[in-house]
């Protein structure tokens, strides 16, 4: 205590020793805030009660400890600047926020003020006095985001939010004045609100902006000018704002523009003329019934049943009823006159003045006409539309059954693909049952490779509205088998014309696809050996072509032609000619590479062609590979027999550079080795 009499007393005047210690620690131990003492070295040589009661740090864990190790890494930096520039007798704040930790690790905030002062020796010490400010931190900082979460809120809503002033004068306008009335904020802060209102709505203006707070009070509808001049009507609610003394400091007022709907209620105070003409005028019969009495008809109900209001008045309006519905229709019509809830909208048979029974669709609500209760009703006519769905009805019982016995398959999906109605038909063709496939999706029926082309194609037809025909994919069935089917599409719409789904024709054409892919397969192949005809040859050849000139390389063609061959037809018949040939062909395609290929282009005439060889030599290489494969017999039945062939070779683009060249070549060096007694022969 010694030291803070000390440091305390250098602060007062020297003339003043009489204070006593015991004075001294009472003042100081008695402070709510925390209060130290540090040396030149930074080291704490005194702290109050209130130091260990909100730290939770004894006084022995902070004496001789240096004040760094009780502050946040964030705050020690900005202490010890202004701590060092106080040691040079600079003047730093005294007064900043900083962060502290607690013995339990927590940190808080506190407001620190230090001011200094010299010991008997001379040397600078500061007294540090903390005031905790954590609840005060928070307190501020959920008030900074309340306030921008209302600032957001003010800032987005299309309503117009305005603060005034006790003199009416702006002090707060919403972002919204822009849309509502066309004014920038910078045009309305600091003006009266007054300025802005129509004069003959003032008073009512005035009533909201002084008495906002008192319920029934606090809403009116006023007429506020637009930038362009005109005045549009907004409806206006006011809070007051008030000081904790209870009295006015000004007012927060809400205003949404009504005048649209302020036009319509105009209007609609002058329009029981145009409503008079509008039931003469529309197809619908509209009539009012009170007690059991007409009194009142338009033309429409004269035209739909044959009275006129001159006819009704000897007759109730439940005479008009059919028979089977008369007692209903009255209990209904009564009830609702008393007020009472019923059904407002249903189905009616009534009786026209030849006594034909029509169908309607009947509405009513409860009136005051002159002053008592009654009803107004109305009836849409149904009867031909009626019996049109009857015919519909019809239609599709019979279009059903159509759909029922052809071997095309009927589907409904809804747009996320899901089937919701199949023919039976379907069925067979997907061979699954009715519970099974319904809700199942069509992608369950389908490789995943297809989805791509699937949902693109019903895309289109949803996108466009127009009917798809001849969509072909392969569909995988519950059993595993593999099918083609054939779709047509087209898009279902609900009663108001809004796409809910498609509906199709199913076609399964396996069969039709297998027989197309076997004439597309013999269109490119020769029957009897299964290798590449002339014509997929030269669309090979065509190709390595194109190749070899863009990547400079290297091929060959080789053509073969078998050695009396017309003797094996003539002495074991040409069915041994064909056997001899299949198995030559076999002998050909065991000797070529994988990327090589090997075509019959006419009776015994066979060509091969060779990509990517690096010379002369490869070709002959594999030239004599076939060579030596013909040297083992081929099993003709019973019979071996040994083919000998001719073999010619060309190299592109040593010997030409296109095929024909290369192939006149290869025919032409064949030739020479069939002259020879057959072999193998380079052009």
């Amino acid at each position: 205590m010694e030291t803070l009499n000390r440091g305390i007393a250098c602060k007062q005047d020297e003339a003043a020793p009489l204070v006593s210690e015991e004075m001294y620690r009472a003042v100081v131990e008695s402070s709510p805030d925390a209060m130290l003492i540090l040396d030149d070295q930074f080291r704490i040589i005194f702290v109050n009660e209130t130091v260990c009661r909100v730290s939770g740090f004894s006084r022995e864990d902070y004496l001789q400890r240096n004040f760094m190790d009780f502050l946040s890494e964030e705050n020690k930096a900005l202490v010890v600047e202004r701590y060092q520039k106080r040691q040079r007798g600079e003047n730093p704040p005294s007064k900043y926020d900083i962060s502290y930790l607690m013995k339990n690790g927590e940190s808080r905030h506190a407001e620190l003020k230090t001011s200094i002062f010299r010991n008997s020796e001379g040397k600078v010490w500061t007294i540090c006095q903390m005031s905790d400010v954590t609840d005060l931190r928070r307190a501020q900082k959920a008030l900074r985001k309340s306030e921008e979460r209302l600032r957001r809120i003010t800032d987005n809503m299309e309503d117009l939010v305005l603060q005034v002033n006790p003199e009416g004068i702006i002090e707060f306008i919403s972002p919204s004045v822009k849309k509502v009335l066309d004014y920038d904020i910078a045009d309305l802060i600091g003006h009266s609100v007054i300025s802005f209102i129509h004069e003959d709505d003032l008073d009512r203006a005035m009533l909201v902006l002084k008495k906002g707070g008192k319920e029934g009070e606090n809403k009116t509808e006023i007429r506020v000018r637009h930038r362009d001049g005109r005045f549009f009507w907004l409806e206006v609610v006011g809070a007051a704002i008030r000081t904790e003394e209870g009295k006015i400091a000004g007012a927060v007022l809400g205003g949404r523009d009504v005048t649209q709907r302020k036009e319509i209620e105009d209007h609609l105070r002058q329009s029981e003329e145009t409503f008079r003409a509008l039931t003469e005028s529309t197809g619908v019969a509209i009539f009012v019934v009170q007690g059991e009495k007409f009194r009142y008809i338009n033309k429409a109900f004269s035209d739909l049943s044959g009275y006129t209001m001159e006819d009704l008045q000897d007759l109730r309006f439940w005479d008009l009823i059919a028979p089977e519905m008369r007692d209903f229709v009255r209990e209904q019509g009564l009830a609702r006159q008393r007020g009472e809830e019923v059904v407002s909208n249903y189905e009616i048979k009534y009786l026209t003045k030849t006594g034909e029974k029509r169908i309607g669709e009947f509405a009513a609500t409860f009136i005051r006409y002159d002053g008592r209760p009654a009803l107004i009703a109305s009836i849409s006519d149904t009867t031909e539309r009626k019996r049109k769905e009857e015919e519909l009805r019809a239609s599709e019982e019979r279009y059903r059954t159509i759909i029922e016995n052809i071997e095309d398959g009927y589907f409904e999906v809804n747009l996320k693909g899901d089937l919701i109605d199949v023919s039976d038909p379907c069925l067979k063709i997907t061979g699954t049952d009715r519970d099974g496939i319904i809700g199942m999706n069509f992608r369950e029926f389908s490789p995943r490779e297809n989805w791509p082309k699937i949902y693109q194609a019903f895309y289109k037809v949803f996108e466009t509205g127009e009917p798809l025909k001849g969509l072909a994919w392969e569909t995988v069935r519950l059993d595993g088998t593999h099918q083609f089917i054939e779709v047509s599409v087209t898009l279902k719409k609900n009663e108001a014309g809004q796409p809910v789904g498609f509906r199709g024709i199913v076609r399964d054409v396996t069969e039709r696809k297998q027989r197309e892919e076997t004439i597309q397969w013999m269109a490119y192949h020769d029957i009897l050996t299964g290798l590449p005809n002339r014509a997929l040859f030269y669309d090979r050849a065509a190709m390595v072509l194109a190749q070899a000139k863009r990547k400079q390389w290297r091929f060959g063609l080789m053509m073969l032609d078998l050695d009396r061959f017309k003797d094996i037809n003539d002495t074991y018949g040409h069915d041994a000619g064909d056997k001899l040939l299949v198995g030559v062909a076999r002998c050909l395609e065991q000797a070529v590479r994988e990327q090589d290929t090997v075509a019959r282009i006419g009776g015994d005439e066979f060509v091969i062609i060779l990509p990517d060889v690096s010379g002369r030599e490869d070709v002959k290489m594999i030239g004599e590979r076939i060579a030596e494969g013909f040297r083992k017999p081929i099993s003709i039945g019973q019979k071996e027999l040994t083919a000998a062939v001719s073999i010619g070779m060309a190299l592109y683009p040593d010997d030409s550079g296109d095929i024909e060249g290369l192939m006149r070549r290869a025919d032409e060096a064949m030739y020479e080795t069939k002259v020879e007694g057959g072999g193998l022969h380079c052009a």
